[in-house]
């Protein structure tokens, strides 16, 4: 058995700085990107194929501890030579919920209490709190938890002590303002934060002649629980040549009724834009279409099957998540012969052999693992390379060579390049992870 201090001294074990940074208005169970440096001064050379243990993050020159990290390492050899820093997509984590406040520059009970009536009366009840004449505290609703960006502005837009009358000339000049660049999300967002009560007075503009002002209404209607807007906002989503297609699929995909969305993403996965397409399989994954199979191989990451007819392509996410999507049906080439950039992995199959033929050098040894032998699938070859090794893996015939992750996308992207795998291969950006340091007190 293995002690604490058995791996505190043993030389695969490195001390490193963790950084990160949580999101606004995070709440617990919500995930982060987090990047791992080996400390200056130490032998440590590489933390490739490494794996952070269970660590607490504090804030900046703080002892407050504030959220937790582990994970696998990832470590990007086309991007970066610097082998002692890497990142754990998705590998932060809050230890708690965290509340919004509103503060009053003269503290006021009676106001503080109007405005936290305001919110409660337009959000439900319990969302905000007046806990003293200068704070108004609020959580985000369950159903804005996807949009949380778009519920703080509507609550900003909220008036308090509005007569009917000027309310009246106030939807007035926003429904107005829908079609106006500058002003005509402001404009949608706070028609929102008025409510339902307010769907007529913006129907008219569904049948606009002019686009910015029918894709504004359209969002607006929809998000008050209007479908009447959802063929307006099913043409800019299906229209590759339209500059309001994102807007749409991300109004039609949040704020559409569950069947309904599905009908209309499903056809835009044939786009050949590859951030169209990414954003359609996100939605459609929240949604749980059943087009999408997810295979978890093991506890390091999952392999998603997109089952579409078009043109076939590797996905790799490198920041958020550790996550391969496979669109269509990635095919073997008859013959495959393909070397990871470290010479660490090769994958071999001649034309007419019903398997492949899968083996990696020992990380840290001078000994070859495997062969192992797996069918000409592309997912069963994944879980050849990265699925746990035996002695991790109880699963009888369903054990790997654990390939580290970032191993395993460099090698489907070199097969992709070569041909060996008919696909084309697109990853999404690294994490950018920036820490603002606090000012030194004088």
């Amino acid at each position: 058995m293995t002690s604490a201090d058995d791996i505190i001294d043993s030389i695969d074990t490195a001390p490193v700085r963790i950084e990160g940074v949580i999101p606004p208005a995070a709440q617990k169970g919500d995930t982060f990107d987090v990047k791992v440096t080996a400390l200056p001064g130490t032998q440590t050379t590489s933390l490739k194929g490494g794996t952070l243990y269970t660590a607490e993050m504090h804030l900046t020159r703080s002892s407050r501890k504030v959220a937790t990290a582990q994970g696998a390492i990832y470590i990007d050899e086309f991007d970066s030579n610097d082998l002692r820093t890497g990142y754990i997509p998705g590998g932060g984590a809050p230890i708690n919920s965290y509340t919004i406040n509103l503060g009053l520059f003269k503290p006021d009970f009676k106001l503080a209490n109007i405005i936290r009536n305001r919110i409660n009366e337009r959000f439900g009840d319990g969302v905000a709190t007046a806990p003293s004449s200068a704070i108004i505290t609020f959580e985000i609703p369950a159903e804005y938890q996807g949009q949380r960006q778009k519920f703080l502005a509507m609550v900003k837009s909220l008036y308090i002590g509005e007569s009917m009358d000027m309310r009246k000339k106030r939807v007035e000049q926003l429904v107005a303002e829908l079609g106006d660049p500058a002003k005509g999300r402001l404009a949608q967002i706070a028609l929102e934060g008025l409510g339902r009560t307010e769907q007529e007075a913006v129907k008219p503009a569904l049948k606009s002649s002019d686009p910015n002002t029918r894709l504004r209404a359209g969002k607006c209607l929809l998000a008050m629980g209007d479908n009447e807007a959802l063929e307006v906002l099913r043409a800019f989503a299906a229209d590759n040549a339209s500059p309001y297609q994102l807007e749409a699929i991300n109004s039609v995909a949040l704020d559409g009724p569950r069947n309904e969305a599905l009908n209309i993403l499903r056809p835009i996965l044939a786009s050949s834009s590859d951030k169209i397409r990414i954003v359609v399989y996100e939605h459609l994954r929240r949604l749980n279409d059943p087009l999408i199979t997810t295979t978890r191989i093991g506890s390091n990451f999952e392999v998603d099957e997109v089952k579409i007819t078009s043109p076939a392509q590797v996905y790799a996410y490198r920041a958020g998540h550790r996550r391969i999507v496979l669109f269509g049906t990635p095919q073997l080439s008859a013959d495959v012969f393909a070397q990871s950039l470290n010479n660490e992995i090769v994958i071999t199959s001649l034309a007419g052999d019903a398997n492949v033929s899968v083996i990696r050098k020992h990380p840290r040894r001078n000994v070859i693992i495997g062969p192992i032998k797996t069918r000409r699938d592309l997912i069963d070859v994944i879980i050849g390379m990265a699925g746990a090794p035996p002695e991790q893996n109880r699963r009888v015939g369903r054990y790997g060579l654990g390939v580290p992750y970032s191993d395993l996308v460099a090698m489907l992207k070199v097969m992709c390049d070569k041909g060996s795998i008919a696909a084309k291969f697109d990853q999404s950006a690294m994490p950018k992870i920036k820490i603002e340091q606090p000012a030194d007190k004088k």
